[in-house]
């Protein structure tokens, strides 16, 4: 559900169909409090690296149009024995500032933090999973804290793939809150003593063009992900 059906000057998709309108108060409290959660982080983010204050929070203000959005995501249980099933989503990061998760089942993965990482390419044996705690949610930065840093802050790699154990079997959902800087912002380096200077590469986008370059970048490796895990079942 996008931010603009609640907040700022642009609606998509004319509203909420019937089914999800009577929980449309939960949805923008939910909104609501993630951008006030996610620019709480980037106000201690700011005065860590010596920013002027509001220089990350003003890009993230709640009323300005912007890809904030809350999801539902669902993967699918499968059978203990199902041992190619594919992965719910392959290895990447998300195209945001900062994301908040909820979830109750196991199934996401980052890198031990002495992986080898090229692009998105981790070995197998380099993954480790995110156990859920009951009461907590999972934070995590999102591409455009690299950017705006030059690469000083990172941005999360991670997977998700089937529950393990006797989670398995059983659908998986979680509830992502997502905080994107507002539409005209210009995705490039902040000035700051501490964040490292770096010659531009490539055109500077704006937040707007460059959530939908990475998005379908996504959607494009899971889509090849998928692919090739039928063709390994195909040909087993």
């Amino acid at each position: 559900i996008p931010q603009s059906e609640f907040f700022g000057t642009k609606t998509e998709g004319g509203g909420l169909p019937p089914w999800l309108s009577q929980d449309a108060a939960t949805f923008k409290v939910l909104l609501k409090t993630g951008n006030m959660i996610a620019r709480t982080v980037m106000s201690v983010l700011e005065e860590q690296l010596q920013l002027p204050a509001g220089s990350f929070t003003k890009l993230h203000r709640l009323n300005d149009d912007s890809g904030d959005f809350v999801r539902v995501l669902r993967y699918a249980g499968a059978p203990n024995d199902d041992r190619d099933s594919p992965v719910g989503m392959p290895a990447h990061k998300d195209a945001q500032s900062v994301a908040i998760l909820f979830t109750w089942l196991g199934g996401l993965q980052i890198p031990d933090p002495s992986a080898e990482i090229h692009d998105l390419n981790v070995k197998s044996d380099d993954w480790r999973w995110v156990r859920p705690e009951a009461g907590y949610a999972i934070v995590n930065l999102g591409d455009a804290m690299e950017i705006f840093t030059n690469q000083l802050l990172k941005s999360g790699i991670h997977r998700v793939i089937k529950a393990p154990g006797q989670q398995r079997p059983y659908d998986r959902y979680s509830v992502l809150i997502a905080t994107r800087p507002e539409n005209h912002c210009l995705m490039k380096a902040l000035e700051s003593p501490l964040i490292p200077v770096r010659e531009q590469r490539g055109e500077v986008m704006t937040s707007l063009a460059w959530g939908h370059s990475l998005i379908n970048g996504i959607r494009k490796r899971e889509a090849e992900a998928t692919a090739r895990c039928k063709s390994v079942v195909a040909n087993a």
